[in-house]
């Protein structure tokens, strides 16, 4: 189970930048960057946020649907409105009434339109419980998740803006910006 971060950065391939960017009519550096920015700063939120039995059920529902066999699905194909509502249950439970704001960030990160940072939001945060929920249905205890990923904050922290710590709790907020800074001097 090392290295969640880089096995889910795995499912973006080129394939999906390239369907991506071409649906939404933006460059795919700018939607790979978007990505990337969005998977940082869910997983960031998702390891300040803890452990949450109603969290581990979203997850799961979300992981005995098999979406990952088809990743091309989630970012260019029909929208599953079981999948979809696991999603909106995840991104209420991680952003509350945040979501828009959330998007804004991803949006001027990324240099995207804030429509399309919303869909690439929905897109990843689908993608994110697909993956996480896949690994706790095959067996894998959810605190180990929250407890690997927390290990792995230094591979994706470095993708966040700073100006998603006002989303991040405020307990972890400073922590976070001071880690920002020096990632940032080196």
């Amino acid at each position: 189970m090392k290295y969640l971060f880089n096995s889910i950065n795995e499912f973006i391939s080129p394939e999906i930048i390239s369907i991506t960017s071409f649906s939404l009519g933006e460059d795919k550096d700018k939607v790979s960057s978007a990505i990337q920015i969005t998977i940082a700063s869910l997983l960031e939120i998702l390891t300040e946020k803890g452990e949450n039995k109603n969290l581990e059920l979203i997850l799961k529902e979300s992981g005995s649907y098999h979406t990952l066999q088809n990743t091309t699905n989630l970012f260019g194909g029909e929208i599953n409105i079981q999948r979809h509502q696991s999603n909106i249950q995840f991104l209420h439970y991680l952003l509350k009434d945040d979501l828009t704001k959330f998007s804004s960030i991803i949006a001027s990160s990324s240099e995207i339109t804030e429509k399309n940072a919303k869909k690439i939001v929905s897109r990843v945060s689908s993608l994110l419980t697909a993956f996480l929920g896949e690994k706790l249905v095959s067996g894998i205890h959810f605190s180990s998740l929250i407890e690997q990923l927390d290990e792995e904050k230094i591979n994706f922290q470095y993708y966040i803006p700073f100006e998603m710590s006002a989303i991040v709790e405020k307990s972890s907020s400073k922590a976070f910006l001071t880690q920002k800074f020096w990632l940032a001097l080196l």
